[in-house]
């Protein structure tokens, strides 16, 4: 994804409630490599939309002050 294109606005309790749908835990031993690989997916897209929502509130921020 380009850094130029638009991101739509996140909501934040969105983030939230994925956050805690999908804690950031160890790989249980008992979970097959494609389990293991589906969580560390999950997570990645909530520590990409923490990201993208910090990146908002920071360009909100400069634009109001």
């Amino acid at each position: 994804m380009s850094q130029e294109q638009h991101v739509p606005p996140i909501p934040a309790d969105v983030i939230e409630w994925l956050d805690r749908l999908y804690p950031e835990k160890c790989a249980d031993p008992k979970d097959t490599d494609r389990e293991i690989w589906m969580k560390a997916g999950e997570r990645r897209l909530v520590r990409r939309l923490k990201l993208e929502l910090k990146r908002q509130e920071e360009t909100t921020y400069v634009r109001s002050t």
